[in-house]
């Protein structure tokens, strides 16, 4: 795998105030985060950007963890943003957490959801998986087996959020995603997080299935420091099934930090 080239990076900047970046999850887009740029915006600088590889037009795979991490940096420092709350969510929470431990001067916050930073062995055999079935059998598969972060409830009471979120996670190339686990795992490691220095909040939805009760724990114990949330009635996909919840919670800690 190479390092960084140079590349225009996708991105959108909604509203004025202070900054705030939202990091997608595997194989979406910054669209993921509607619903947190329509209320947001409403008092802070939004920025959503592509992550390599991602979105409308990605590029063909060439690239590392650090190249992601670094591309955030490069577009912050391009935008004039000197100070942000970095918010990652699922994948993006692995980009936000080598970002911390590499670029602490821009962190006015940080925020895990749906992510606790780090690659667990669980997580690492799931990417595996998933890069298996996108060479053998194409996306499609891939794309059943991600909405099986949504809760079955939520399923049944919003398949046309489950549809739209389907198509976004179909615009990946089989190759292109197998690329991007294979980045990924090869992430994998305890992290030393305990040395982040700003304010630090996790997000958790109570019945997600990637976040075990025990490695809260454990992470609790490495990092007392952190604050966590739990949002209620729903799965891995805490933004998108409860994007009420999920924002109050966000909001209040960005009046924190602010």
């Amino acid at each position: 795998m190479s390092g960084r080239k140079e590349r225009e990076i996708q991105f959108q900047v909604t509203g004025e105030g202070d900054a705030v970046t939202l990091l997608h999850a595997m194989g979406s887009g910054l669209e993921m985060w509607n619903q947190q740029v329509t209320r947001l915006s409403k008092q802070f600088r939004v920025l959503t950007p592509n992550t390599r590889g991602f979105g409308e037009d990605p590029e063909p795979p060439d690239y590392t963890l650090n190249t992601w991490v670094e591309d955030i940096q490069h577009l912050l420092s391009a935008l004039k943003i000197r100070k942000t709350c970095l918010v990652g969510f699922s994948m993006g929470g692995i980009i936000a957490a080598q970002f911390a431990l590499r670029f602490p001067d821009y962190l006015q916050g940080l925020v895990f959801a749906g992510s606790l930073g780090e690659l667990s062995e669980a997580a690492v055999k799931m990417f595996q998986m998933r890069a298996e079935l996108a060479k053998k059998e194409g996306i499609e598969p891939v794309v059943e087996n991600t909405l099986n972060g949504f809760s079955e409830d939520f399923k049944k009471a919003h398949p046309e959020v489950i549809s739209w979120y389907a198509g976004i996670l179909r615009k990946n190339t089989p190759q292109g995603y197998a690329y991007a686990c294979r980045v990924l795992w090869e992430s994998a490691g305890v992290l030393p997080l305990n040395q982040i220095s700003c304010p630090l909040l996790v997000i958790r939805g109570i019945k997600d299935p990637l976040i075990s009760p025990e490695a809260v724990a454990q992470f609790k114990k490495r990092v007392p420091r952190a604050v966590f949330k739990e949002i209620p009635d729903c799965a891995h996909f805490a933004p998108l099934e409860q994007p009420e919840a999920f924002n109050t919670v966000l909001e209040g800690f960005l009046r924190e930090i602010y």
